[in-house]
């Protein structure tokens, strides 16, 4: 695995760049990662930092096909339709 650049918190002394973006800033500009170029060390987690102009580190998200729904029904539904159907069986 390749090194990846280690930065401080935002607000810090060597905090990252600002064109490195996280995962949940990529998925509002329509991109997905692949690879990460910088890291945030903390101390429950480690946050990835992806480039959004370097092809290698995300692409554009998949458009969705003909046949793929365009809204997804949410899973509390079936799981309430499924305790309902339970209920009444006993």
């Amino acid at each position: 695995m390749d090194k990846l650049d280690e930065y401080k918190w935002w607000g810090k002394p060597g905090e990252p760049p600002q064109n490195l973006k996280i995962k949940k800033q990529l998925a509002e500009l329509g991109l997905s990662p692949l690879k990460a170029v910088g890291i945030i060390r903390a101390q429950k987690y480690d946050v990835l930092l992806y480039d959004p102009d370097n092809p290698e580190s995300c692409r554009p998200k998949r458009k969705p096909t003909e046949k793929q729904p365009t809204e997804a029904k949410p899973a509390t539904a079936a799981k309430a339709k499924r305790g309902k159907a339970s209920k009444g069986a006993s």
